[in-house]
């Protein structure tokens, strides 16, 4: 099997997982709840997957672009049961976010404007889990499994970029996941210490 075809295969594989950890969360705001759910999170997942299918389409890369058509749904989903209806100026943040790093690059830019910048957005997204899990011994409500769950899925995104030769899609992949499994460690490490698990929430293996 070539490289280019195997990595192909891990991109649905990441595509799947996805999935897979969207339906899981929207099963768990239906049946638990919206307690400790973002309602900006989602948001922002959604207009970025909007992104990604637009993208996924114009570069020929079915994989992303199926993968988040797929997950679309299921992210809208979510946000509506987050009632963003009275939360008006909430919309137009997490659409403004989006589009200063995603939107406006890729139209003055090119695409390869827009995927850097939506890269940087991953990362940011990810840096107040970050800074909590440092300057607070005692932080609940992260999952250590949850954030290792998406450095695997980072990593299966940036194999399927290297066959795919998607370099800006490559580079915002491994920054994310690498803040990912920083992520997981610093909170196993924090449980470890205080002898407690926590189940986290909003977690995205994009």
């Amino acid at each position: 099997m070539s490289f280019v075809l195997a990595s192909r295969w891990l991109g649905w594989i990441a595509a799947t997982a996805g999935v897979v950890s969207a339906l899981v969360q929207y099963r768990r705001v239906r049946t638990r709840g919206v307690e400790g759910v973002s309602l900006g999170t989602w948001l922002i997942f959604a207009y970025m997957g909007v992104f990604w299918v637009i993208y996924g389409v114009d570069v020929r890369s079915w994989v992303l672009a199926v993968g988040s058509a797929l997950l679309l749904p299921l992210q809208l989903g979510i946000v509506t049961h987050l009632a963003p209806q009275r939360h008006v100026r909430l919309l137009w943040r997490a659409a403004l976010f989006v589009g200063a790093f995603g939107v406006a690059p890729a139209l003055a830019w090119g695409w390869s404007a827009g995927v850097y910048g939506m890269g940087a957005a991953m990362v940011l997204m990810r840096a107040p889990q970050l800074w909590d899990l440092v300057r607070t011994p005692g932080s609940t409500g992260v999952s250590a499994g949850s954030w290792l769950v998406s450095a695997v899925g980072s990593a299966l995104w940036v194999a399927y970029y290297v066959g795919a030769h998607l370099w800006a899609a490559l580079v915002g992949s491994a920054l994310s996941g690498a803040v990912s499994g920083v992520i997981a460690v610093l909170a196993d490490w924090r449980h470890r210490g205080t002898g407690t698990d926590h189940a986290g929430e909003d977690v995205s293996v994009a």
